[in-house]
């Protein structure tokens, strides 16, 4: 290797046995800043290394499948000051592309939906305690379902093996299973509608957990199944959870009065359309995980917010 290196003028950053002086020979920095790196990165102080180092060079795994994304806040103030210099081009723009989508997404949903509703379906009428129940409580289960499904979407490519067909697996669980949830929930009385919510928050969460405790454990078992028995299994265990998801929405809209309900779909509506951004921006800095026990604690907090009408029936 090193004949070869030699031959071609090819600095050699690091090889077992390697010496200060046989590096930064042809091509000479003004430190050896390979040779340092790797040295770093393979000795103990590798993780002091990784988390001082500019650009975020932790390595990709499936809690962070993101391989190309090296981007942290404080390059980009370093960044644009050498802007003149070319120090724009060293930023990865997929993550500030997300940014810039999610206050887009936010942008739009206010303009387009709260902002409408603002001018023709005024709240004078509504209480302001009901008012903030309603803007909590149906943010949180806007933000927190899709949270929810994209966390599992990932889980569902790594138990199938393709995106494409993961993704459908998922929207249909989803789509079908909170649907039958919510059509059950009308056989709930309304007198015990948050005693309902609070048995559904509690299996949502209950499954949300064993399933992030479990699920790598599943998919390693079932590694050599056919695609079509892992795609069932796959949507047995989403199933129940989408169940759950269903319901709290509709046990929530039938306690509103009318003016307040077209502020419910909107407001949840303006929540799904930044989730999903807010919810990919959230796996790449801390992991998929971390999604997914964001959008249960959201279900846990929801109990608290369930709005009641104060008007006797």
């Amino acid at each position: 290797m090193r004949g070869f290196c030699d031959a071609l003028s090819f600095d050699v950053v690091w090889f077992p046995g390697i010496r200060p002086v046989d590096v930064n020979t042809y091509n000479q920095l003004a430190e050896p800043w390979y040779y340092d790196g790797v040295r770093a990165l393979l000795g103990p102080s590798r993780d002091d290394f990784v988390a001082r180092y500019p650009f975020d060079i932790r390595p990709a795994t499936d809690e962070r499948p993101y391989f190309q994304d090296f981007f942290r806040w404080p390059m980009l103030a370093a960044a644009w000051r050498d802007k003149d210099r070319g120090g724009m081009a060293l930023l990865e723009a997929g993550y500030l592309l997300l940014v810039g989508t999610l206050v887009l997404a936010l942008l739009a949903g206010l303009v387009l939906i709260l902002l409408p509703l603002a001018l023709f379906a005024p709240l004078a009428r509504s209480g302001r305690r009901l008012r903030w129940q309603v803007f909590a409580y149906f943010t949180g289960i806007g933000l927190a379902f899709l949270l929810v499904e994209i966390a599992f979407l990932q889980k569902l490519v790594l138990l199938v093996h393709h995106p494409t067909i993961a993704l459908a697996l998922v929207l249909a669980t989803f789509l079908l299973a909170a649907g039958a949830g919510s059509a059950w929930s009308s056989r709930v009385p309304q007198v015990r509608s948050r005693r309902a919510l609070a048995g559904a928050v509690v299996g949502i969460v209950l499954l949300g957990a064993c399933y992030s405790a479990v699920f790598d454990t599943l998919i390693a078992a079932q590694a050599a199944w056919p695609t079509a028995a892992r795609a069932l299994v796959g949507a047995g265990l989403l199933a129940p959870l989408a169940f759950g998801m269903g319901m709290p929405f509709p046990l929530a809209l039938r306690e509103l009065d009318e003016p307040l309900v077209p502020w419910a779909w909107g407001i949840n509506g303006c929540a799904s359309v930044v989730s999903a951004t807010l919810a990919t921006l959230l796996a790449v800095d801390f992991g998929f995980s971390v999604v997914l026990w964001l959008a249960l604690a959201l279900y846990a907090c929801i109990v608290a917010v369930f709005p009641r009408r104060r008007l006797d029936r």
